[in-house]
């Protein structure tokens, strides 16, 4: 999806691979239980790779 000026705000994927498209801060994510959920999820996924 694209906002009018043109960035992208979100993509979508199809098949088994992880695919998370987001606009996001790690540097923000050490105290926040959400954006940390989203990190390991990330690194888990990378570690089945």
């Amino acid at each position: 999806m694209r906002r009018k000026d043109g960035a992208i705000e979100a993509v979508e994927g199809q098949g088994p691979s992880f695919l998370l498209g987001l606009q996001w801060h790690p540097g923000k994510m050490y105290d926040d239980p959400v954006q940390q959920q989203i990190f390991q999820a990330f690194i888990q996924a990378c570690s089945q790779a």
